[in-house]
């Protein structure tokens, strides 16, 4: 049996009942006694919309595939930036982008919304605006202009952006809106893409 490998975002010990016992099925997340199913529902409609019901959490398997590499990398750039997580909440000032790249189906916008709960775990008071835009070619304009106009209002520390459909002819201009965002604020992007080829 595999042990699961530590939290990276943990900054206390490990928890001996997630080390050792399974509580519910794993394979059938609906028979979760925990799980607000209308919130699930949600997720199978929306799947930009985990971190806003933190009770889908269990449905995220940090052991699958390269997830874990991902969150230890994550973690380890935003505490070096001065990011507190878990008992230590603290909002570092320094600004990033990550992309997740990966083929339909492959679990970007369920990593992208582990991270952003995570993130959301910095902010001491929740004191930060959180957006999310499908940035197709034909969209991009109409999502650009509502990502200018909520941060100018926002006003506060930090900003997440999660940008979904991101395609090559379409991230010069993501770039140039991070940099006229991160001049005001704090910026935490996240970029996915279907193909690195796109990017």
């Amino acid at each position: 049996m595999l042990l699961p490998e530590p939290d990276p975002f943990a900054q206390q010990p490990l928890d001996s009942e997630m080390l050792f016992g399974l509580s519910e099925n794993p394979f059938n997340p609906r028979r979760f006694n925990n799980i607000d199913k209308r919130a699930l529902d949600r997720l199978w409609n929306d799947p930009l919309a985990l971190d806003e019901h933190p009770a889908l959490e269990p449905l995220f398997v940090a052991e699958a595939g390269p997830f874990y590499a991902q969150l230890s990398h994550f973690a380890g750039r935003l505490k070096a930036a001065g990011y507190g997580f878990v008992d230590n909440p603290r909002l570092g000032s320094e600004s990033f982008v990550f992309r997740v790249v990966g083929p339909s189906g492959s679990g970007k916008s369920t990593l992208t919304n582990y991270l952003v709960a995570k993130l959301k775990s910095c902010a001491p008071n929740d004191d930060l605006l959180i957006i999310k835009e499908s940035v197709r070619p034909a969209k991009i304009v109409a999502a650009l202009e509502r990502v200018r106009t909520r941060t100018k209002a926002y006003g506060g520390e930090l900003s997440i952006l999660v940008f979904d459909d991101v395609w090559l002819k379409t991230e010069d201009v993501l770039h140039d809106l991070f940099e006229e965002l991160r001049d005001d604020m704090t910026v935490v992007m996240f970029e996915l893409a279907l193909s690195a080829k796109l990017v």
